[in-house]
């Protein structure tokens, strides 16, 4: 265990000092040379080294994994910095293009764009939902706005000349 030559780092229960003793001296007293308190010396617990346990065998599948009951999530690895995360629901070539339709009305924009046919899908759909939603006896908000919305589209793409949005 310990050896005379040795020596081991005990504090002063008193004033908390730092002091140095042979490891010969551990379970006897012990004075502090600055508060002078006597007080019996003990040798620090020693750090126990724990072996980690061997790693678990790789399950044949998911399910074996998942049905041992043991199974811990791991951290997903890092990704890349980007700055914004490919969207999977949108086609990768409208992702190529942050144009004009990249936002929460994108779709209302696209139809005002539309010339005279996307204003009129526009008040078809809000003519649509809007009856579908007095017979179901709802009354949403949205379909007066879409429907006037489809009024601007088509007025704006009668005067501009454009039918088809092209």
């Amino acid at each position: 265990m310990s050896t005379t030559m040795e020596k081991i780092a005990v504090s002063c229960p008193q004033c908390g000092q730092q002091l140095l003793v042979p490891g010969s001296a551990v379970g006897k007293q012990g004075r502090c040379p600055s508060c002078k308190h006597i007080f019996p010396l003990e040798a620090p617990v020693a750090a126990q080294v724990i072996e980690p346990p061997p790693p678990p065998q790789a399950p044949n599948s998911i399910w074996d994994e998942m049905s041992s009951g043991d199974y811990t999530l791991q951290p997903l690895p890092p990704s890349p910095a980007t700055s914004v995360s490919p969207n999977p629901y949108i086609p990768p070539a409208a992702q190529a293009s942050k144009g004009r339709y990249q936002h929460g009305f994108g779709l209302e924009h696209r139809a005002l764009n539309a010339g005279m046919m996307g204003g009129l899908g526009m008040m078809a759909v809000a003519a649509v939902w809007f009856f579908l939603g007095l017979y179901l006896g709802r009354i949403f908000f949205y379909p007066p706005i879409l429907f006037i919305l489809g009024l601007i589209g088509f007025f704006r793409g009668l005067f501009s000349g454009n039918v088809s949005g092209g």
